[in-house]
């Protein structure tokens, strides 16, 4: 066993040999004692084999290193293999250029392939070796965890090309059952991951308006016979060997089961016009099982691209949504939708403001869920709202949720000339948004295309008008939806100075149309939450009516301040405006849109700002006990990240003041 250590810029790895014999018939032992790493300061051993806790510290940058924790994995067995797993991947994979791979790659590779099935695995009440051995339950995996989590793929594909390499060979000590499906699908699920990545279109306004109204139109439709199809799953799920699309259809039916054919017999066409629901059927040639499966199918997309439109989720929280995820908080707040995304197998709930007019997407999708839901999985409390309808056909669906491709062939049919790509929606649109990309070259987006949908696009478009239209001035919901009205914009809403203003703001159809009818009331309610952490108020011909300076006592200072709604017609008239500020007051006699948010952080780079040094020393106090209270709810959180960055700017600003009052 060799433990001679030198420090040089490329550090030599492993610093001893694991000796095998690829072609022997022994499984390979692995001495406990066999060093991971070492220390880079003493030369000494850092960690073992037998450890539960490897530092991998072959870097020399102290940022990189990473280490692996075994501990919380309760199941031996498990913990053998996982460990045996790893130390195979360390030996005989390279990262690039041949070079032994990195600290950040191996902790990806367990945290984002094999931990995530130990945890599938530890639900099954089995083991990962089973799981491994079993294609079966390996395709079930996939094709439940992967394609909701689909930046895995990648992975997970190189780890089955690992497994699979070397399954015959016993030193390798795990048994893996090769099947070209799983890689089939994860390719699948992998090119899906890929495209997201790119960054999204902006979808030209015209395009957006005309799909979208198209699709209200399937929505409608279906709405006015909700009652009927809920009684139609019903009756064919009740009685199985009937409702055939034709006579040969039942025939074949009744062979296959064994059974003697019902008498009499009800066709599918019999039962649609017993229900008054022929006319529709007839339009969406709906005239058996699998065509209404098919048609529920493509409705299901349909209301996904209005979900999406409508809120900017991605893709995963968009599938993942369950029934009762629409609220709404009162009466002048905008409704939100609950979406639910997993980081490291715990569930984070993320709130998306919407238009009250998504509700009927909503109960609509509920409606068709409960119909299915009630014969295949009778009792089950929690459902999801996209439903897979494929138990309406007798089989045993894989899945309850629905299909998570969303490419346009999969909806409801929409007509192609109102979204055919023109010179004009290239030059202002494309090319305004995004001037550094290739657009003349661009194999999907090319005058006389019909525009290709994808969830991300709606996201980024949102932020894009959004900006551009200047709706998102809404500072009283900043905190609760900041995930979507913070982040998202920084990441999407490139472009939107350029943007073509929104068309067709007086339809209900469109983004803008909730936000635009609130707009008055948006602004009353962030000067509104501006004036209440005021500790004193300007005096100006703008300034509230008590124009003086008040006690610092938050339940008075409350309570001397304009009610809302007269603030917001006071706004409206001209009389008062956003010259108070959390920081201070404001040279400016209009509300501010250079900022996405009337939070106080723009304020400390404006020009027009006049910091008031009492008001910024009572918010770093206010922020500075709010960060201590994240950093107890959410340790290692996001969420503590942002905020502490927030406090520390604000910090650095109050040090630029001195002890003199601005």
């Amino acid at each position: 066993m060799v433990e001679v250590f030198t420090i040089t810029e490329d550090i030599p790895y492993p610093p001893q040999g694991w000796r095998y014999d690829e072609h022997s018939t022994n499984e390979a032992c692995i001495d406990p004692e066999t060093v991971i790493s070492y220390n880079q300061e003493t030369g000494e051993p850092q960690s073992r084999y037998k450890h539960d806790i490897w530092r991998l510290t072959w870097s020399l940058s102290r940022k990189k290193h990473k280490q692996i924790a075994y501990g919380h994995i309760k199941n031996q067995q498990d913990k053998i293999l996982v460990k045996r797993l790893m130390f195979i991947i360390i030996q005989l994979t390279k990262g690039k250029n041949g070079s032994i791979k990195s600290p950040t790659s191996l902790k990806s590779i367990y945290l984002d392939t094999i931990l995530p099935m130990h945890r599938y695995a530890a639900q099954l009440d089995t083991s990962i070796e089973a799981l491994l051995s079993n294609p079966q339950v390996m395709r079930r995996y996939i094709t439940t965890e992967i394609k909701v989590k689909k930046y895995r793929s990648g992975m997970t594909i190189g780890l089955i090309n690992l497994l699979a390499r070397l399954q015959q060979q016993k030193w390798f000590g795990i048994v893996y059952q090769y099947d070209s499906e799983h890689l089939r699908v994860l390719a699948m699920y992998y090119k899906e991951y890929v495209d997201s990545q790119e960054q999204s279109e902006c979808i030209p306004p015209r395009i957006l308006r005309n799909a979208q109204r198209m699709r209200w139109e399937h929505v409608d439709a279906a709405w006015k016979v909700r009652t009927k199809l809920a009684t139609m799953i019903d009756r064919l799920m009740t009685e199985p060997l009937q409702y055939a699309a034709s006579s040969t259809t039942a025939s074949s039916i009744v062979r296959k089961q064994g059974v003697s054919r019902p008498n009499p017999y009800i066709l599918f066409g019999e039962l649609a016009n017993e229900l008054g629901a022929d006319s529709f059927c007839n339009h969406y040639e709906i005239n058996g099982r699998k065509s209404l499966v098919g048609y529920l199918s493509a409705l299901s997309k349909t209301c996904r691209h209005l979900i999406y439109g409508y809120t900017g989720m991605r893709n995963d929280e968009g599938c993942s949504l369950w029934i009762g995820c629409y609220h709404e908080k009162g009466a002048g707040l905008a409704p939100i939708i609950n979406g639910i995304e997993s980081k490291n197998g715990v569930p984070i709930i993320h709130p998306f403001v919407t238009i009250k007019q998504i509700k009927k997407v909503i109960d609509l999708q509920t409606a068709i869920t409960k119909a299915v839901a009630k014969h295949s999985h009778p009792g089950t409390k929690e459902l999801p709202l996209l439903f897979n309808p494929g138990w309406i056909s007798g089989g045993r669906a894989m899945h309850m949720e629905a299909n998570t491709q969303l490419d346009r062939g999969h909806e409801l049919p929409l007509d192609e000339s109102p979204l055919i790509i023109t010179e004009e929606d290239i030059e202002k649109t494309l090319k305004a948004t995004e001037p550094n990309r290739d657009w003349d070259n661009d194999p999907h987006c090319q005058a006389g295309m019909v525009w290709k949908f994808n969830w991300h696009q709606y996201r980024r478009s949102i932020a894009v008008y959004s900006l551009r239209s200047g709706l998102v001035n809404i500072s009283a919901l900043g905190n609760q939806y900041r995930h979507l009205f913070e982040a998202t914009t920084i990441h999407y809403g490139n472009g939107h100075y350029v943007a073509q203003p929104l068309e067709g703001t007086d339809s209900k159809y469109h983004v803008s149309f909730e936000a635009e009818r609130l707009r008055d009331e948006h602004h009353a309610r962030a000067l509104w939450r501006d004036m209440l952490i005021n500790l004193d108020r300007p005096e100006s011909g703008f300034a509230p009516t008590d124009t003086g300076d008040t006690p610092v006592d938050p339940s008075e200072q409350i309570e001397d301040i304009d009610g809302l709604q007269t603030i917001a017609a006071k706004m409206k008239r001209g009389e008062i405006g956003h010259t108070n500020t959390a920081i201070g007051s404001c040279k400016s006699l209009t509300p501010c849109d250079g900022h996405m948010m009337l939070i106080w952080k723009p304020c400390l780079q404006c020009p027009e700002k006049v910091p008031n040094i009492n008001k910024i020393d009572h918010l770093i106090d206010v922020q500075g006990r709010f960060v201590e209270k994240v950093a107890l709810d959410m340790p290692g959180s996001i969420e503590l990240r942002d905020q502490q960055e927030d406090l520390e700017s604000l910090q650095e600003f109050r040090k630029t003041l001195g002890e003199e009052n601005g």
